[in-house]
């Protein structure tokens, strides 16, 4: 089973019945571990194989969105419990580290704004929950998720090279993991 600490990424397929061509949404979480993320010249192989991974796949044909999320370890004031939180750094407000929305996909740009979202201030930034009455402190980052989503005709080969047609029930769906190098 793989985990925080692995660099893979997951991928699902939704069927959108409320689109008329049998339009399926792909959500595409792509886990880069705080080791990886920390060593600079790691990261940025890691950022050029994600974006080159979303042009091969989906550009320029479809529109891809993404958002940063992360792992992380929270440890309770009280009892000093750890926890792993997966998701967003404000789960009341849905903020994610790059921003309320997702964001178009630009491969220029891309790299940049991954690294600015991932900067070590902003994480605390995020994670500062001054306002909020809990128990729980931001201990460590896990690992950083880019979480990605675009829409796609069930004709696209993306689905079939990787097994994720579903059937039209809204309920179903498909999930694969796929290792580093994907």
């Amino acid at each position: 089973m793989s985990s925080v600490q692995d660099t893979k990424v997951d991928i699902t397929s939704l069927n959108l019945e409320d689109h008329v061509n049998g339009t399926f949404l792909v959500c595409l979480n792509f886990n880069i571990p705080h080791d990886k993320q920390a060593d600079a010249a790691q990261f940025q192989n890691l950022l050029s194989d994600i974006s080159n991974f979303l042009q091969f796949n989906f550009l320029p044909d479809n529109q891809v969105t993404f958002q940063v999320t992360a792992a992380y370890y929270l440890k309770n004031r009280n009892n000093n419990e750890e926890r792993l939180w997966v998701g967003s750094f404000f789960p009341g407000n849905r903020i994610s580290l790059s921003g309320t929305y997702f964001q178009i996909f630009n491969p220029h740009t891309f790299p940049q704004k991954i690294r600015q979202s991932t900067e070590q201030e902003r994480v605390l930034q995020h994670l500062a929950w001054n306002n909020l009455t809990t128990e729980w402190d931001f201990l460590s980052i896990a690992s950083f998720i880019v979480n990605c989503q675009v829409a796609v005709e069930d004709n696209h080969g993306f689905l079939a090279d990787h097994d994720l047609l579903t059937s039209r029930n809204r309920r179903h769906r498909r999930h694969v993991t796929l290792q580093h190098p994907w």
